[in-house]
């Protein structure tokens, strides 16, 4: 299994699904920034535009 399925299998999380509503960032996109290094919720941000518009509802969705 790729890391990055492995990860959204772990999180229960569909690859499809746009975490950030702002944005329309997949949650395939976080899990494969995770993969990628980054350590917190600022790194995966900073590697996929989250949290750059509203700011609010995608916190949580990104941390699970």
């Amino acid at each position: 299994k790729h890391p990055v399925d492995a990860l959204l299998a772990r999180a229960g999380i569909d690859a499809n699904v746009s975490v950030c509503v702002c944005t329309l960032t997949p949650a395939s996109e976080i899990a494969a920034a995770v993969v990628k290094g980054a350590k917190n919720l600022d790194d995966v941000a900073a590697m996929t535009g989250i949290r750059s518009g509203c700011g609010i509802y995608c916190v949580a969705p990104a941390l699970r």
